[in-house]
């Protein structure tokens, strides 16, 4: 009864989370993609080593590339990676009773020598075992004996020694505490919950599975680890590992000493087979295999590089630095964003005075109350000491999750909290939203010129796609524009987001076209295969908009999956991503 006592503890009492057996879902564009996807572009794509990276906010996947001919299907040596699954199944096997404690002296579970009365499982997990390395632990013989036997170069507990050797003792641990081999318990316990099916995972010359490498999986596979951590080991409405064990295993056990393998200062922390960054945690392989878990901003990012130039630590370093210097904190920032401005306001919207004021709406897309009080907001970006900030106003400058504030730009601040003193120009300008601090931006928008009573706004609410629009204060953003587009001429070349995203079988594909152009929108699929000629046509300058049925270019319906849209029009070339679910 024992095997079965981790699914079923807890499992009624816990809400429904991301189900990890199943495949990723594409999240909708958001307002930070266009700087992911060029930070990913310009500081990621042209790293030597690189195959692959994945960004997964919030359950959803945010960016996806792959590169230097890999592809979303390669499986591949994920090394030490296999160390924080090895983690895992002892939490597991733990929880299940098989073992008491971390704490437990291997000559509770082996024999009784020198060394397994001293050293602890704990030490195993948090390489303080003071064994030395045997690098030929996957090739020897009977080798549980030969390195229980071992002489302690170290006192256990105290120093940290990175050891593949002495981390493959959990496999062991694990066969004798639950006979089974680890891939045969993960089988049974974890691998159908996080949707592996049945993967390569190396064995040592007695033929139990290597503690430290040697598992195969493909990346969107093995940031599922990184999830169900991020989801208290929850996994739909199963508990698959113990939340109080996440927490143990990510916590700091030893401080870790650079050498030659690691010398740099960016891991100064260990736990129990998991590195500790400043930030979250981070499960680590050999040339650039990474997970890095960043629970309080909801976010895992996994990395695929290639193997071949092992311990490069400039490779390292650099990719390390732009995941945690550069991608972490385009999420490490209020859930606020500029959703629409009217620069132009004639006869459409009053404020509490019945004045026809220009108006900045603030747009709260998370999932938290924000008191937008203390905020700055300006028209001059350059010119911190001009920034207006906003007064708290009682519960008039809270906006709660998915709510909108109408800021009213009419210089006439006296009238009352929500109206700052800034002046909108109809011609267009920048409009920023900064934190207290003046320096952190939370929100850079350029409109451009406006019409009377025509807003330009996201549409949808949040996403990093403009249009002009009929003006929504305080509401949703539309698609619709009651005069002419063609009155109005947009700024710059731009191509949107499609629209639903996915999409079955109808989708809307929205292009801005600043000057008359022959302009051609084709469909692609990941093979780079043309699947639809969508447009080739001569068109005049303004805003423009094209359905695509889920047809190719013979009539016939395309199968579900993901594919790209380009538009040519001139000289601008643009490519965007869209799912098709049937």
């Amino acid at each position: 009864m024992k095997k079965y006592l981790l699914l079923i503890i807890l499992s009624l009492s816990y809400t429904q989370e991301l189900d990890l057996s199943l495949d990723w879902t594409m999240a909708d564009d958001v307002f930070y993609s266009q700087q992911l996807d060029s930070i990913i572009e310009n500081q990621i794509s042209n790293l030597s080593s690189i195959k692959g990276i994945i960004v997964i906010h919030k359950g959803k996947v945010v960016a996806e590339n792959y590169f230097n001919d890999s592809s979303v299907d390669d499986i591949f040596h994920i090394w030490s990676v296999t160390k924080s699954f090895t983690s895992t199944l002892i939490g597991q096997a733990i929880d299940m009773g098989y073992i008491t404690h971390p704490s437990v002296t291997l000559d509770s579970i082996f024999f009784e020598n020198d060394y397994t009365n001293q050293v602890t499982l704990d030490n195993l997990l948090s390489m303080t075992s003071g064994w030395p390395e045997n690098w030929y632990y996957m090739y020897t013989n009977n080798i549980i004996n030969v390195l229980l036997s071992t002489p302690l170069g170290t006192n256990p507990g105290y120093i940290f020694f990175y050891n593949n050797a002495a981390c493959h003792i959990n496999s062991y641990v694990l066969l004798e505490t639950t006979g089974l081999n680890p891939k045969e318990f993960a089988m049974e316990y974890l691998f159908p919950y996080l949707g592996f099916g049945n993967p390569n995972w190396g064995t040592d010359y007695d033929g139990v599975n290597n503690g430290s490498y040697d598992l195969y999986l493909n990346l969107r596979k093995m940031v599922k680890l990184g999830q169900l951590y991020l989801q208290d080991g929850v996994s739909g409405d199963n508990q698959i590992i113990s939340s109080s064990w996440i927490n143990d295993a990510t916590s700091f056990k030893v401080n870790t000493i650079p050498d030659f393998w690691f010398p740099w200062d960016l891991l100064p922390g260990y736990g129990y087979l998991w590195w500790l960054p400043e930030r979250g945690y981070l499960a680590y392989g050999y040339g650039g295999q990474f997970i890095v878990v960043v629970p309080e901003l909801d976010l895992v990012i996994g990395t695929h590089s290639t193997d071949n130039e092992g311990f490069n630590v400039y490779y390292l370093e650099t990719l390390l630095g732009v995941i945690y210097d550069d991608i972490v904190p385009l999420f490490d920032r209020p859930s606020l964003v500029i959703n629409e401005i009217l620069a132009s306001n004639s006869l459409c919207c009053t404020d509490e005075n019945g004045e026809f004021d220009n108006y900045i709406e603030i747009y709260n897309y998370g999932a938290d109350t924000i008191e937008l009080g203390g905020y700055l907001i300006t028209d001059d970006i350059s010119d911190p000491e001009n920034f207006y900030q906003i007064p708290t106003g009682n519960d008039s400058t809270i906006i709660e999750p998915g709510g909108f504030l109408l800021l009213w730009a009419d210089e006439e601040s006296g009238q009352g909290v929500l109206h700052v003193d800034i002046e909108l120009s109809d011609i267009g300008e920048q409009i920023g939203l900064c934190m207290q601090d003046s320096t952190t931006i939370v929100d850079l928008v350029t409109y451009p010129a406006q019409a009377n009573d025509v807003a330009y706004g996201r549409y949808l609410d949040g996403l990093d796609s403009w249009q002009n629009m009929n003006p929504t204060p305080g509401m949703s953003n539309t698609s619709e524009l009651s005069i002419n587009h063609d009155q109005i001429s947009p700024e710059q070349f731009a191509l949107h987001q499609n629209y639903p995203n996915p999409f079955n079988p109808i989708t809307t594909l929205h292009y801005n076209l600043s000057e008359d152009a022959n302009v051609n929108i084709t469909i692609y699929d990941m093979m780079g295969r043309v699947v639809s000629n969508l447009v080739n046509s001569q068109q005049i300058a303004g805003y423009k908009s094209v359905q695509w049925n889920a047809t190719n270019n013979a009539g016939q319906p395309v199968s579900a999956g993901l594919y790209l849209y380009t538009i040519e029009a001139g000289k601008f070339r643009q490519v965007k991503k869209m799912v098709l679910l049937k």
